[in-house]
Protein backbone atom coordinates (compact mmCIF):
# COMPACT_ATOMS: atom_id res chain seq x y z
CA UNK A 1 0.00 0.00 0.00
CA UNK A 2 3.28 2.17 0.63
CA UNK A 3 4.20 1.80 -3.00
CA UNK A 4 0.22 2.59 -4.27
CA UNK A 5 0.12 5.59 -1.64
CA UNK A 6 2.97 7.31 -2.60
CA UNK A 7 2.25 7.47 -6.27
CA UNK A 8 3.00 3.68 -7.86
CA UNK A 9 -0.56 3.08 -8.40
CA UNK A 10 0.57 3.18 -11.98
CA UNK A 11 3.06 0.50 -11.98
CA UNK A 12 1.10 -1.62 -9.72
CA UNK A 13 -2.81 -1.48 -11.49
CA UNK A 14 -2.05 -3.97 -14.08
CA UNK A 15 -0.47 -6.08 -12.06
CA UNK A 16 -3.60 -5.94 -9.83
CA UNK A 17 -6.04 -6.01 -12.57
CA UNK A 18 -4.24 -9.47 -13.67
CA UNK A 19 -4.35 -10.87 -10.73
CA UNK A 20 -8.49 -10.11 -9.79
CA UNK A 21 -9.03 -11.47 -13.26
CA UNK A 22 -7.30 -14.85 -13.36
CA UNK A 23 -9.01 -15.38 -9.76
CA UNK A 24 -12.36 -15.19 -11.87
CA UNK A 25 -14.63 -15.11 -8.51
CA UNK A 26 -16.23 -11.86 -7.05
CA UNK A 27 -16.34 -13.41 -3.66
CA UNK A 28 -12.35 -12.67 -4.09
CA UNK A 29 -12.69 -9.69 -5.00
CA UNK A 30 -15.13 -8.94 -1.43
CA UNK A 31 -12.32 -11.09 0.43
CA UNK A 32 -10.07 -8.85 -0.39
CA UNK A 33 -11.56 -5.47 -0.23
CA UNK A 34 -12.42 -6.62 3.48
CA UNK A 35 -8.96 -7.72 4.32
CA UNK A 36 -7.17 -4.21 2.88
CA UNK A 37 -10.47 -2.09 4.50
CA UNK A 38 -9.39 -4.27 7.93
CA UNK A 39 -5.79 -4.10 7.93
CA UNK A 40 -3.81 -2.88 10.23
CA UNK A 41 -0.95 -0.63 10.10
CA UNK A 42 1.22 -3.81 10.85
CA UNK A 43 0.20 -5.51 7.62
CA UNK A 44 2.25 -2.39 5.40
CA UNK A 45 4.04 -4.90 3.19
CA UNK A 46 1.90 -7.80 2.96
CA UNK A 47 -0.90 -6.77 0.49
CA UNK A 48 0.57 -8.97 -1.86
CA UNK A 49 -0.14 -12.20 0.67
CA UNK A 50 -3.64 -10.70 1.66
CA UNK A 51 -4.36 -11.02 -2.01
CA UNK A 52 -3.28 -14.19 -2.35
CA UNK A 53 -4.94 -15.56 0.45
CA UNK A 54 -8.63 -14.47 -0.96
CA UNK A 55 -7.25 -16.21 -4.60
CA UNK A 56 -6.60 -19.78 -2.82
CA UNK A 57 -10.00 -18.86 -0.47
CA UNK A 58 -12.24 -18.20 -3.11
CA UNK A 59 -10.75 -18.08 -6.28
CA UNK A 60 -12.08 -20.70 -8.74
CA UNK A 61 -9.63 -23.39 -10.35
CA UNK A 62 -9.75 -22.52 -14.34
CA UNK A 63 -9.86 -18.90 -14.15
CA UNK A 64 -9.32 -17.52 -17.43
CA UNK A 65 -5.82 -15.75 -17.53
CA UNK A 66 -5.81 -12.16 -16.87
CA UNK A 67 -4.51 -9.66 -19.59
CA UNK A 68 -2.54 -6.60 -18.77
CA UNK A 69 -4.79 -3.77 -19.62
CA UNK A 70 -2.76 -1.13 -22.10
CA UNK A 71 -1.01 2.35 -20.29
CA UNK A 72 -4.01 5.11 -20.47
CA UNK A 73 -2.64 7.50 -23.06
CA UNK A 74 -0.70 5.08 -24.62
Amino acid sequence: MTKWDGGGKEAEMPMTVVRCTQAASNKVALCQKNAFDNAGAEMLGYEKDLMQKCIDAFGKAGGRPGAVPPKPGG
